[in-house]
């Protein structure tokens, strides 16, 4: 996508679910992402595949590897998805343009913004990054992405760099739908993907819950 005097970004049409057309649209205004990709290039597989891993449930989480120059390093890995998923990984978190060790203090604030995220049913994603050896992992390296339990890099110690939360509110005819069928005498149960205290939210939106959760 070429930036365009008077182009309205927000009305671009964007390929993709929910929640990565919200990342297009979010950073498109900031950063031309055509121009962003072409100056991070994804590496290759064995196989001759780009070195990423889509999201899935299982996961919880989407991997891509990058073509990204520094001073001990060619590559790096950034990984976005479940925030709690994505904290495991992480040794330490980007602030303030420093890295800094987590502790039980950052891990107590990162719980904290992550469940008032929830609470308010916003859909919440987590971010890190880490950087490769160049020593070990060479310009012309070629990566397995294809599952966690066949990576040929490293998943610890990644930096965390924060959380995006995403407002995805359910469609207006949801709350009569649901009433109707719990009229009806069907017990109606909600399957998502979201962080239980989203989905607790949301719940409460469209009349699923109607006591009071903590």
């Amino acid at each position: 996508m070429v930036k365009a005097p008077g182009f309205k970004y927000m009305n671009a049409p964007v390929m993709g679910d929910a929640s990565e057309t919200a990342l297009v649209k979010f950073y498109q205004p900031l950063e031309d992402i055509g121009n962003t990709r072409a100056l991070y290039p994804l590496g290759k597989c064995k196989d001759g595949s780009e070195s990423k891993m889509p999201f899935n449930s299982t996961n919880k989480y989407a991997l891509s590897i990058v073509r990204q120059e520094g001073p001990d390093y060619h590559w790096v890995v950034y990984i976005k998805g479940a925030p709690e998923k994505i904290w495991k990984f992480c040794g330490r978190l980007l602030f303030e343009g420093k890295y800094k060790p987590i502790d039980a203090e950052e891990k107590k604030k990162f719980e904290a913004v992550n469940l008032r995220f929830g609470k308010n049913g916003e859909r919440v994603l987590g971010f890190a990054m880490l950087t490769l050896n160049k020593e070990i992992y060479h310009e012309n390296y070629n990566f397995v992405t294809s599952s966690p339990d066949n990576f040929n890099f490293p998943v610890e110690n990644f930096i965390f760099v924060g959380l995006i939360s995403l407002m995805d509110p359910p469609k207006e005819t949801v709350p009569f739908a649901i009433k109707k069928c719990q009229s009806a005498g069907i017990k109606v149960i909600m399957v998502t993907g979201d962080q239980p205290p989203t989905a607790a939210a949301i719940a409460k939106q469209i009349g699923i819950i109607t006591m009071k959760t903590n």
